[in-house]
């Protein structure tokens, strides 16, 4: 049977989740920020979100991938790769030339990825893959298919991170991104319904427990899905190859948990979702903004106040994500391309 993607009706339970996760996201980045003291519940707040938020991200961003027209999916890819170039030049300038009083360096644009825009470039890399397999084996050889990602995920830990880091995170985040593309036939909302929502929360809880309290100190470099992909350091070769299989069960358990605790009919999270890249794109560009306030000590580098700053911050680009000129200022040339397709 064939394996398509999702259908045209669009379900305002998957924007409740990506606004979910990219609240999870942006809070992440604000702590990042403010910094982190090892050993403290904000360090085990931090590693509870990233162990599964940007592989629950690159999931849905799977389910949500159509490979359809030809015409469309390229363009699709086009303007990711521009709003990656926008923003590498929006970043860079405001580091380098507002923030840090220097001068805009044209080649850090095409050498250097800024801070979170790696997750668009592995958005690009994913989609080329998934296009680039012939349709046959994409239709009917997908077991295959979601193996190979697998066995590419765990054996791409075996290279040294500083050389290839962005690489590393893209192919140790594609079987999510796979099983997202070939679950578009599965009713995820109708089966997860079958976990008493009682015992979702309870289970979300003491693992937020179990990282606050255990989990809140270096070991959070096991915890990043760039770093767990790592063959050192660590104990052992052996250890790291162990924790990462781990790490992929452990993030498909408590991604299924996590999702099934977000509710299907708040209206204000759907609409907030549909902008999940809106925000993505624009709060990196506040926190600079506001680590340049915080290296001359305007204000207190508390790291509890990263929540109602995330708050803040999702809330005020939430508000303006669904404008239209929002949409067109985050990829001008292909938003207008797209219109006429």
């Amino acid at each position: 049977m064939g394996v398509k993607t999702v259908g045209r009706t669009r379900d305002p339970y998957w924007d409740s989740v990506k606004f979910s996760l990219i609240c999870c996201v942006v809070y992440i980045h604000t702590l990042i920020t403010f910094g982190k003291i090892p050993g403290s519940a904000t360090l085990g707040l931090h590693n509870f979100f990233y162990f599964f938020s940007m592989p629950l991200f690159i999931f849905i961003s799977g389910r949500f991938t159509k490979v359809g027209s030809k015409k469309k999916y390229i363009w699709g890819i086009i303007g990711l790769l521009e709003t990656y170039f926008l923003f590498q030049v929006i970043q860079i300038f405001v580091k380098d030339c507002i923030i840090g009083h220097g001068v805009f360096r044209p080649t850090k644009v095409i050498f250097m990825i800024q801070w979170t825009l790696w997750y668009l470039l592995a958005l690009v890399i994913m989609r080329l893959l998934i296009w680039c397999i012939p349709e046959h084996i994409r239709r009917d050889r997908f077991k295959l298919v979601l193996a190979i990602s697998l066995v590419i995920s765990l054996l791409v830990g075996f290279i040294p991170l500083k050389k290839y880091s962005m690489f590393i995170q893209t192919f140790a985040l594609m079987p999510y991104f796979f099983l997202g593309y070939y679950s578009n036939k599965v009713d995820l909302k109708n089966k997860m319904e079958r976990i008493p929502s009682w015992a979702a929360v309870v289970i979300i809880l003491l693992t937020l427990l179990l990282f606050c309290c255990v989990f809140n100190d270096n070991i959070s470099k096991y915890f990043d899905y760039g770093f767990t992909f790592l063959a050192c350091p660590g104990p052992s070769v052996l250890f790291n190859f162990g924790f990462r299989i781990f790490h992929f069960i452990g993030v498909v358990f408590i991604g299924i948990i996590w999702m099934r605790i977000i509710p299907g009919n708040n209206s204000l999270m759907s609409k907030w979702g549909q902008g999940t890249l809106t925000i993505y794109m624009f709060h990196p560009v506040i926190l600079l903004f506001l680590k340049g306030c915080l290296q001359r000590d305007m204000i207190p580098a508390n790291p509890w106040w990263a929540l109602p700053v995330a708050a803040i911050i999702v809330a005020g680009i939430g508000m303006l994500s669904n404008f239209e000129w929002m949409k067109m200022i985050l990829s001008p040339i292909t938003y207008w391309v797209k219109k006429r397709l």
